[in-house]
């Protein structure tokens, strides 16, 4: 009859072969693993270069996009503040183009209407005395 030696040295035996039976499947898996993330790092390092390259590109584009924007940011708040400025000066001329038509130009007109109607009735008067002055002329 086999002693306890022996049937633990069969229990461990056979534990063992079932753990590499076991391990065989898990390490291929491992190594295939292993093959697959080697080759996307290699496709990485082939890549990744070029990819730099792209990525300053866009980035130089992007601070150059962002620097024009600036200026015309720039721009536009100047335009705003000119026209503002333009606005307020034009409504300040038709202030005081009104103020000038009412005070000044008004008076003028008014001034110059009444002496066209002093001219108009001098004339009247002195007019019909010479048509009058020509028919009595003319009377035998």
């Amino acid at each position: 009859m086999p002693g306890i030696v022996d049937v633990s040295l069969a229990v461990i035996a056979a534990a063992s072969v079932v753990a590499v039976l076991v391990a065989i499947p898990a390490l291929v898996q491992i190594r295939r693993t292993a093959a697959r993330a080697e080759s996307l790092l290699t496709q990485v390092e082939s890549t990744l270069p070029a990819l730099l390259v792209e990525l300053r590109q866009a980035t130089a584009r992007a601070e150059r996009t962002m620097g024009a924007m600036g200026g015309l940011t720039e721009t536009v708040e100047r335009m705003d503040r000119l026209t503002a400025a333009a606005t307020r000066t034009v409504e300040l001329a038709g202030v005081t183009l009104r103020h000038v038509t009412a005070d000044v130009v008004a008076p003028s007109v008014a001034n110059a209407a009444g002496l066209l109607a002093a001219v108009r009735e001098g004339i009247q008067r002195v007019w019909p005395r010479r048509e009058r002055r020509r028919i009595h002329d003319r009377t035998p």
